[in-house]
Order: C-alpha cells, then sequence, then structure tokens
C-alpha cells in the first residue's frame, strides 16, 4: 500500500509477487474502508474518502517473453459508507458492491504527481512465473 496526502488521499494497492492467499482484487471491497479505518479515520467524513488505485505489475515468461502488461485500476464503491458484514466467520467492514475503471498511465500520473510516479514505477519489481 501506497498514499499520497493532499486534498484527496490516494491510495495505491497491488500484489506482492510472493503473495499465495486471497488477492487484493478480491478483497477490496473491505481492505478498503479497513484501510480507511485503520490510517485515517478522519477520511470517513470525506465522500469519497479517498481515491483506490489497483495496480499489477508487469510479469514475464522464464524466457523472457511478456506474459502479462501492468495494469492500473480506478475502484469505485456502490456506497461509501461502510457497513459490517460476516465474511470467513469473521465480522468486516465492507463499502460493497466494486467498480474498475482500467485508467492508463499518464491519468495515475495526474493522480499521483510526476516525481511520486516515477518513484513508484522505479522501485516496483517486474515478476516472472517463477516468482
Amino acid at each position: 500500500m501506497s498514499a499520497k496526502r493532499g486534498p484527496e488521499l490516494v491510495i495505491l494497492t497491488g500484489e506482492l509477487p510472493q503473495h499465495t492467499s486471497t488477492s487484493v482484487t478480491n478483497m477490496a471491497e473491505h481492505l478498503a474502508p479497513k484501510l480507511i479505518q485503520r490510517h485515517f479515520p478522519h477520511r470517513f467524513e470525506e465522500l469519497p474518502p479517498a481515491i483506490f488505485l489497483e495496480h499489477y505489475i508487469e510479469e514475464r515468461t522464464p524466457d523472457g517473453r511478456l506474459g502479462r502488461k501492468a495494469t492500473w485500476d480506478r475502484l469505485t464503491f456502490h456506497s461509501w459508507a461502510p457497513r459490517r458484514v460476516w465474511l470467513s466467520g469473521q465480522e468486516r467492514l465492507s463499502f460493497g458492491d466494486l467498480h474498475w475503471e482500467h485508467l492508463p498511465e499518464h491519468e495515475v500520473e495526474a493522480l499521483l504527481g510526476k516525481a511520486e510516479m516515477a518513484a513508484i514505477l522505479r522501485d516496483l519489481p517486474i515478476t516472472s512465473e517463477n516468482s
């Protein structure tokens, strides 16, 4: 997770190459309110409380060919009001139904800022199917 503060809070999520559990994509409606509750609780007073971006890094096959291009998506929710739900025997917060909107890299750069975008891209690993 990475966050940019300012008039708008931008939260960037993605998968670590070694992550083998439930994906960020499958938990986004629960992960988003949990991140706000834990790190930015005052943002629940804003609509939306944050701009959520999901990023998947480029992946290469063992022989170096492109396996999957890098993607950026903006996540929006049917409701920004967190509600309590039960999932796998645990009570969790949820924003409910989720919508993904693909964003070109230049729009992500406009949200994050040029310097922050360059730093993120510089620090991201490129993975292979063997990772």
